[in-house]
This record gives C-alpha cells, structure tokens and sequence, in this order.
C-alpha cells in the first residue's frame, strides 16, 4: 500500500488543497486553507504591516511581499541602495498595475516553506535579495 502524506504535525492534510494527486503534503492542505482564503489572509496580514521576524506563523500558507497595491508592499528603508531596485520594478510594471483584471498578477507571495532561506538571505533595512539563480523555460516562437 502506498504510505498516504502527512503534515509536519503527523495529522493527515487536506490532499484536495494540495497540488501532485496527494503524492506529498503541501501548506494549503495541512492548514487546511482554500488558495484564495491563504491569499486574503495574506493581504490582511500585509496591511497589517507584520514585522519580518514574525512572517510565517504556525498554520500561515503564504506571506505576500509585493504587490501593485504600495500600502501592501514590502519596500526597502528610504535610501536603502535597493530602493533604485525597487524604482525600476515599480516603474517596469507600472501599465500592468493601472489595469484592474491585471493588477493582480504582480502580486509576490513568499511560501512559508522557505521561510528560513528567506530570512538569512534578507534584512530589516531591505527585503530585496542580492543575487539569485533564474531559469526560463521558453516556449515556441510567438506562443
């Protein structure tokens, strides 16, 4: 028989929620929280202005780190470097985020699972990581 997933917690999750037919468990499925519950918890707790020390609790899916919406995003201190950085990508998105049914789609959510990478290789003066590995997969020409 195959061994069914578990949550870190040895509780069976709700495999409905996670993604691979239940072959692992994920976040949503062992907080037991719809996509889109997961993503308003998110907002809320981003207006909230949560301290990065207290990202990712217990049972939270995903922390939202950026989006069109200024009052919801993590920004570096003023007159961080990264604040150049972060003037480009407001400015590189800046056409997507004046349209509603778009707007959305630039939202940034950290999963809780990387939650430990995500604070060594961040800081209280800025959230922007120095370097990082990005890989594409592109697809056929025009598509």
């Amino acid at each position: 028989a195959a061994k069914l997933a578990k949550c870190e917690d040895g509780s069976s999750p709700d495999l409905s929620l996670c993604p691979g037919y239940g072959q692992r468990a994920c976040p949503a499925g062992c907080a037991g929280k719809r996509p889109l519950a997961a993503a308003q918890e998110a907002y809320e707790r981003a207006l909230a202005k949560v301290k990065r020390k207290d990202l990712c609790p217990p049972k939270q899916v995903t922390e939202l780190l950026w989006s069109c919406d200024k009052a919801k995003s993590r920004m570096p201190k003023e007159g961080h470097p990264d604040e150049e950085a972060q003037g480009i990508l407001d400015k590189s998105v800046e056409t997507i985020c004046e349209v509603d049914k778009l707007s959305n789609q630039m939202d940034i959510f950290l999963e809780c699972g990387f939650i430990e990478q995500y604070l060594r290789w961040t800081t209280d003066d800025s959230e922007w990581i120095p370097e990082a590995y990005v890989s594409y997969v592109g697809g056929k020409r025009h598509s």
